[in-house]
């Protein structure tokens, strides 16, 4: 939260999507529900996912506009990289893009057959091949692809 309130470079469209976005997983997110039949889901739940919907294929759409631009540009040299990178961070896809993916996540462990109702998780699917294609460009991919992958002390 210090590095939010440090941060003026964000504008306060970008903060209100945010709030927005943690507004939404927060109504999605199981309370205590004592009692409550499994797999069947109140109306305002179900709309609740199905705006988490539409918000996820809506920034999924530009999400999906701009990585093929930023992969082209960074595909130029190693400083272009950096720099786009840099972009990418402060934008929409480095700021709500992993938070939503991780609240995703979190919801999916936690209630899994709503999650499924909403369908939003296919949407984040299709931006695998595009977060996939610009990741390759990254200087040392390769050593960090290999660290990732070995066992701990195989490698050297």
């Amino acid at each position: 939260l210090d590095h939010e309130h440090c941060s003026k470079e964000r504008s306060a469209s970008l903060d209100l999507l945010l709030r927005f976005q943690r507004l939404l997983v927060s109504k999605l997110y199981p309370g205590d529900c004592v009692g409550q039949v499994p797999n069947i889901y109140s109306p305002d739940l179900l709309g609740v996912g199905s705006l988490l919907k539409k918000y996820t294929a809506l920034l999924c759409t530009h999400i999906g506009d701009i990585l093929p631009v930023a992969t082209s540009i960074a595909s130029t040299s190693h400083r272009h990289f950096a720099e786009v990178s840099r972009v990418v961070d402060g934008d929409l896809t480095g700021i709500l893009l992993p938070e939503l993916v991780v609240s995703i996540v979190l919801l999916l462990s936690k209630n899994a057959g709503l999650m499924q109702e909403a369908g939003a998780i296919p949407l984040l699917a299709g931006l695998l091949e595009h977060l996939d294609r610009f990741n390759h460009l990254a200087p040392g991919k390769e050593r960090d692809d290999n660290e990732d992958l070995a066992w701990p002390g195989i490698m050297g």
